[in-house]
């Protein structure tokens, strides 16, 4: 049994429900992205490069606006924001139909994380998750941690040499890319770090 066939039953259960978690942290990684003492390091390593974000809904197309185009006005701690500017954005969500709300560089695709990844080519893609938690991917659960391990591997090979993988509150897939990923760091306000990105 092939990969795909392997967690086809997971991959419309417990991981397609992210969609609905990650609305709720989209805008906090935003602004953790946009503070002055942060953005420098995201224009570095995302400026001109493709963004997939996987899990993030209707709210993730938004999301890869803003870091195409530039900040929404009442996320923004000054007025000229930086655009950090990234060239071409996908959203993967196996809840939403692919949409169009104007952006040409945009793109969704209807998939779950694991089947997506299995698709893509090696170092094509910075990646990013929000809110894919305990209660997306129960812990201790040994079909759902073989299904993040996949998850994890596949996106250390999508992201490329010197690129990222962004993640704000998604725990299980947190544990594993740790294991694989050279560098880890922490992004937010002094008080409140949310928002990792794991380097390759």
């Amino acid at each position: 049994m092939d990969k795909r066939s392997q967690f086809e039953d997971l991959s419309k259960s417990a991981v397609a429900r992210c969609s609905r978690q990650g609305d709720n942290y989209v805008n906090v990684t935003l602004q953790m992205m946009h503070t002055p003492e942060n953005i420098g390091y995201f224009i570095e390593k995302l400026r001109d490069s493709t963004l997939t974000d996987i899990g993030g809904g209707v709210a993730g197309y938004f999301t890869l606006e803003q870091l195409m185009k530039g900040l929404r006005a009442d996320l923004r701690d000054e007025p000229e924001t930086p655009v950090i500017g990234i060239d071409k954005g996908i959203v993967v969500d196996p809840f939403n139909e692919p949409h169009h709300f104007g952006e040409d560089r945009i793109r969704v695709v209807k998939q779950d994380a694991l089947s997506y990844l299995l698709s893509q080519n090696a170092n094509s893609s910075n990646i990013m998750t929000n809110g894919i938690d305990d209660s997306i991917l129960p812990y201790g659960d040994p079909v759902i941690a073989k299904y993040v391990k996949e998850v994890a591997n596949e996106i250390y090979r999508v992201v490329p040499e010197g690129g990222i993988y962004v993640s704000n509150n998604s725990g299980p897939i947190e544990r594993e890319v740790s294991k694989l990923f050279k560098k880890i760091s922490e992004f937010g306000r002094p008080w409140f770090k949310p928002v990792k990105t794991f380097e390759k």
